[in-house]
């Protein structure tokens, strides 16, 4: 009898500590989440629109052009958000921090500007949004 109640002891101590550090991590874990896209701009002779859904595509564009693509973002409950690109030269965002504030879309303009000397061939890169509790 004496250990069952030792163990029902120590057990329901380990279930609190657990349980307290749960509740830290949540409170204070400020991301909720993130989302990534596959991006990517060709350069060639000629002008091109792609507009297939698999990844952001700014189309085709000769050098010495500037490509735009606007995307929207929306959430259901306030949200601070943080863009990133990686692996893609050439391509800028108006803004990488903002407010979502709950039932508001916000669209975010992203802009290829293609240099003058810039070879034919495929750019591509990653776009990643990370969502945080604001």
């Amino acid at each position: 009898m004496k250990y069952n109640s030792k163990l029902i002891l120590y057990s329901s101590i380990i279930f609190t500590i657990l349980l307290i550090i749960g509740l830290f991590l949540y409170i204070n874990v400020k991301i909720i989440g993130f989302t990534e896209y596959d991006i990517d701009y060709v350069v060639g002779d000629h002008i091109g629109i792609n507009l297939d859904e698999d990844s952001i595509h700014f189309g085709t564009g000769s050098a010495g052009m500037v490509l735009t693509r606007d995307i929207t973002i929306g959430s259901d409950v306030d949200i601070d958000v943080k863009v990133k690109l990686s692996g893609i030269d050439y391509v800028t965002v108006e803004e990488t921090e903002f407010l979502v504030l709950a039932s508001e879309k916000r669209s975010l303009e992203l802009i290829a500007t293609i240099p003058p000397n810039l070879e034919n061939g495929v750019y591509s890169g990653k776009l990643k949004i990370i969502y945080f509790k604001p």
